[in-house]
């Protein structure tokens, strides 16, 4: 593992460790679906950079 991968595992342990009262693992659920939503934003910003059409602006 290098160096940041590792400080980034350990940093991840710890804040699972806060989360997990008796065993429990609640925020292992909320860290899959982050990486779903992160996979996701990355295809579409990929696909979108491959394609060369603009993202779309946020408006009112």
């Amino acid at each position: 593992m290098s160096g940041s991968a590792s400080a980034v595992g350990s940093s991840l342990r710890r804040e699972r460790g806060a989360y997990e009262p008796e065993g429990e693992q609640p925020i292992g659920g909320y860290l899959a679906v982050m990486a779903a939503y992160l996979g996701c934003v990355g295809a579409l910003t990929a696909l979108a950079r491959r394609t060369g059409r603009p993202l779309p602006t946020p408006g009112p």
